[in-house]
């Protein structure tokens, strides 16, 4: 390798050292995506599910379209706070907010409902990303010690499907 800038000579010895080098950067690179695709999924469903039980509060109790929520909005009549019931949609293993999705609005999701396993990678590849990020206060105390974070695996053709199931899923909710 010859570089113009002195400074990294010697970063690469090999063509292999630097495939190695770009695949790992790809592969955080698409990490991130996945990160930003499941963080902006559930701020949308947090965000559908709350406007929805404003705009419609008889939903909790199983009693739809008996309280004008507009009207209560409107006027400031009633304050409904709804995050608990937005919590147990957006929080905890899938097939627990499945459960609550279905229990709040009394219907059935099967496009999530059949594909939780795939959700439920998605959500703990989510984490443990973004945990790799913001190791945790114990890793810390003991600075000597670096462990390097070993990235789940991930592939453009992977966070392409995860993106249209995402997609498919917003969809179907709309």
């Amino acid at each position: 390798f010859n570089y113009k800038d002195h400074t990294h000579v010697g970063t690469f010895k090999t063509l292999g050292d630097w495939s190695n080098t770009h695949n790992e950067f790809s592969t955080w690179v698409y990490l991130n995506a996945l990160v930003s695709l499941t963080s902006n999924f559930e701020i949308y469903l947090s965000s559908i599910i709350k406007l929805s039980l404003d705009s419609d509060p008889g939903t909790i109790i199983g009693a739809s379209k008996s309280v004008d929520g507009i009207f209560l909005k409107k006027y400031k009549k009633h304050k409904i706070d709804h995050s608990e019931y937005v919590t147990g949609c957006v929080k905890g293993t899938w097939l627990s907010r499945i459960n609550n999705l279905e229990k709040i609005f009394n219907t059935t999701f099967p496009i999530i409902r059949n594909n939780l396993r795939h959700l439920e990678r998605l959500r703990n590849t989510r984490n443990n990303v973004a945990h790799a990020f913001g190791h945790s206060i114990k890793d810390t105390e003991n600075y000597e010690i670096v462990n390097k974070y070993a990235l789940p695996r991930m592939t453009v053709e992977r966070l392409i499907k995860y993106q249209i199931l995402i997609f498919k899923i917003v969809e179907t909710i709309d």
